[in-house]
């Protein structure tokens, strides 16, 4: 039996993990059986030629993952593969099925079944069952139309032991090609945020460090220069952390390493252990959502806005590594000015990046559920974004987005960075005016090359805030580009 896994991704440099985590944990008689192929793409590929490429195939089953990126494309396509080949078994999980999926399965009859939950802890009974061994109906986390269309939901599988899984790379499918790896350290999250798929009451486990260190060997053997820690919140237990740290730092200079920490419960020991690793080590990503202690506990988000506000200025602190941190537009309770105000404070403080996304409405979330009495007006497709808000209008959160693109291709850029940066502290009505100015001449309009991103700011400033102009001058000349044009020229005509 010819089993085809359909990967899509949003960009290149990304790849799930999916197939080589479900197929690392397959039993040796289920492999012999079933021959595994994969046809893989990103959502900017030309759907026939995905298409064409999956049909020449012609695979007995086809399984894939679906996100919030990949969704409709993959949706769009599965849908013509279908048509094709009537009888191809096609069976779906990922985050997209967290939540009811009766609808999704009326909707999109051509699918046999839909997984919720961790794949892992049920791969072999679905092989056992594509082979007739098992019934579909019967395995823990599927959900289907029956033969009568009546609708079958058999709950969320869960991993029993997340420790004693096999490995995504001992899979042959895991990629090693990429920019980047990643390596899941823990399942499960101490926050309950009502906005995500983690906030789930689900018991926390952690790979032990043994197994980690054996992963890292192979990473470094492989040539991996840079690790993504899937960990759902870093320091939720500081001992653990501070051992994962030790292990870091022993690979360091081969392999540098990203990572998600929550600033407000960053302690003394934590703090003595940051404090002594090498510059460079770590690329961390602080999650903040909000500077407004309302907001934080509209959404059930553990830690104070004040000790997260500290334990951030302490990470931009130590100049030792890169520091991001993220807002979330739409939040309950969370206001224009507010947002402003906060990217503001983050800017002042001097983190490395600052990224400003709309809520998502995941499924299978709290406040997807809650929306109605919460008053959030949200997108009923991929990606399900917030809309309008009791406390945000539609306008306000176009505002914001387009406030994102702004930062992302000045304050994230670093060859701007600190001009823009010097713009927030000298002046605070900063980013209300070069909002207004970008939406005035649809500068956002199309992607802008880094020149150009020079010679619009530097006009800007020029008009608004002259005593920012020196600064971009400065970067100008440091990046190298031409002293007769833009910047350069502004420059020596002073």
């Amino acid at each position: 039996m010819k089993i085809l896994w359909l990967d899509i991704n949003a960009s290149y440099s990304h790849s799930s993990l999916a197939l080589p985590a479900l197929h690392s944990q397959t039993e040796a008689c289920s492999r012999e059986l079933f021959d595994w192929c994969v046809v893989s793409g990103t959502i900017n590929r030309e759907p026939s030629s995905s298409l064409n490429e999956v049909i020449s195939h012609k695979p007995d089953v086809i399984l894939s993952t679906l996100w919030l990126f990949n969704h409709n494309y993959t949706i769009r396509l599965l849908s013509r593969i279908s048509a094709l080949l009537p009888n191809t078994k096609i069976i779906l999980g990922g985050p997209e099925f967290l939540g009811n999926n009766e609808s999704f399965l009326y909707s999109n009859k051509f699918i046999t079944a839909v997984f919720r939950g961790e794949g892992e802890a049920q791969i072999n009974n679905l092989l056992k069952a594509l082979c007739g061994q098992k019934k579909l109906t019967e395995i823990d986390g599927i959900c289907m139309l029956d033969n009568t269309s009546r609708y079958i939901d058999n709950g969320c599988a869960v991993v029993s032991s997340f420790n004693k899984l096999s490995p995504p790379e001992n899979s042959e499918f895991f990629r090693w090609d990429k920019a980047f790896i990643q390596i899941e350290t823990s399942r499960g999250c101490f926050n309950r945020c009502s906005f995500c798929v983690s906030g789930n009451g689900r018991k926390i486990e952690k790979v032990d460090y043994s197994n980690l260190r054996q992963r890292l060997d192979t990473a470094k053997a492989r040539g991996i220069k840079e690790i993504r820690i899937l960990d759902r919140t870093f320091n939720s237990d500081y001992k653990y952390a501070i051992g994962l740290l030790d292990i870091f730092s022993e690979y360091y200079p081969a392999i540098k390493f990203h990572l998600e920490i929550h600033p407000a419960f960053i302690n003394n020991h934590l703090k003595r252990r940051l404090e002594t690793l090498p510059d460079g080590l770590l690329f961390l990503e602080a999650g903040i959502q909000s500077l407004r202690e309302d907001v934080l506990e509209g959404c059930n988000r553990s830690g104070s806005c004040d000790k997260a506000l500290e334990g951030l200025k302490y990470l931009c602190s130590l100049g030792k590594f890169k520091v991001h941190a993220d807002l979330i537009i739409g939040l309950p309770h969370y206001y224009y000015k507010q947002l402003t105000e906060d990217i503001a404070t983050l800017g002042l403080l001097g983190v490395d990046e600052i990224q400003v996304e709309k809520l998502k409405l995941l499924p299978g979330t709290k406040m997807r559920r809650d929306a109605v009495d919460l008053k959030i007006v949200y997108a009923d497709d991929p990606p399900y974004e917030v809309l309008q808000t009791s406390c945000m209008s539609y306008s306000d959160i176009f505002d914001a987005s387009v406030l994102s693109k702004i930062l992302d291709n000045w304050y994230n850029d670093p060859v701007w960075h600190t001009s823009f940066r010097e713009g927030i502290k000298r002046h605070s009505d900063f980013i209300e005016t070069i909002l207004l100015f970008c939406q005035k001449n649809l500068v956002l309009n199309s992607p802008l090359s880094i020149i150009k991103k020079g010679t619009f700011l530097n006009d800007f400033c020029k008009k608004y805030y002259p005593d920012i102009s020196p600064f971009i001058s400065e970067a100008w000349e440091k990046a190298g580009f031409s002293p007769h044009k833009g910047a350069g020229k502004f420059a020596r005509d002073t």
